[in-house]
């Protein structure tokens, strides 16, 4: 088997915001009953890591929100220096705590770690906008990656195109334009989807939500057509550089969530849940290694 990305979820599903599609209640058997760490199966998880030849990243990540537990963070990162040697290692993330000042020597902390990677979760590049969706406390978007540039860290942002929020082509060329206006290094514009095990309230939102195939079809085409392609991921993610006016770039992926395949040769990723479970799938508790 080859992965893409080696991930582990951080923490609970305990979160501080408020998202009405929230990708962690879609993925309903991806249940973490503690927090207690089965370490040996993690180095187990890191050595199968790294003999993949497609590796492209170590992912901390949650079914809930990973810096309500910042210590533990602090601990994966310190076993990842132990037992693998990852170019990326990247932190998913709303950022709501980031923004604040008690969170400045975790930062630092995980910098010297061996974090590199911060991709911000948002709908959004309006604050009015991502408040909405995640909660009243979701900070200045802006604001938080030119603090977190400060640190060192490179910015991934990730954009959840939503019916009502971004849904047009002149809404992602905004979007792209901001984001080279304030250094954001990596974009993902990523339509949401609805999964079967989400609770009856949430699909109908996501539902009502989604953008029609269409829609993503000529969004897509329209990065395309102002991009020239620089690589081709598995399940289909594209990697542009978008063109802008003045001769300037922006880099953009165009996304997917939630996907899964059956080709051994391209796996997506490879999770390692905290109980000591090593599998390859959010959705499927039977996607197992061991």
């Amino acid at each position: 088997m080859q992965f893409s990305h080696f991930t582990f979820p951080i923490g609970s599903r305990a979160c501080n915001a408020k998202c009405p599609f929230c990708i962690s209640k879609m993925t309903g058997n991806a249940t973490i009953k503690n927090i207690d760490i089965n370490w040996d199966r993690f180095r187990v998880a890191c050595n199968i890591a790294k003999r993949t030849n497609n590796l492209q990243t170590a992912l901390l990540t949650g079914v809930g929100e990973p810096t309500l537990y910042p210590d533990l963070i602090t601990e994966y990162l310190e076993s990842l220096q132990k037992y693998g040697d990852f170019p990326i290692v990247e932190l998913q993330t709303n950022g709501i705590k980031l923004q604040y000042d008690e969170y400045n020597e975790y930062l630092k902390t995980w910098y010297n770690h061996g974090l590199n990677t911060i991709c911000l979760s948002a709908v959004s590049i309006y604050n009015k906008t991502n408040q909405e969706i995640y909660g009243e406390s979701y900070p200045d978007l802006f604001y938080l990656i030119h603090k977190l540039k400060t640190f060192g860290y490179s910015i991934r942002l990730t954009i959840m195109m939503l019916k009502q929020y971004c849904d047009s082509i002149e809404i992602v060329e905004d979007i792209i334009k901001s984001c080279h206006i304030h250094d954001v290094d990596q974009l993902t514009l990523r339509p949401i989807v609805k999964s079967v095990n989400a609770n009856e309230d949430i699909q109908k939102w996501t539902e009502d939500h989604l953008l029609s195939k269409n829609l993503v079809k000529k969004i897509y085409n329209y990065v395309d057509s102002k991009s020239t392609k620089l690589l081709e991921l598995p399940f289909g993610a594209n990697v542009y550089a978008f063109h802008l006016h003045g001769g300037h770039e922006q880099n953009v992926c165009m996304s997917s969530c939630l996907t899964e395949t059956t080709d051994n040769n391209n796996i997506r990723q490879l999770i390692c849940w905290p109980n000591g479970r090593i599998g390859y799938s959010w959705q499927h508790e039977a996607a197992i290694i061991m």
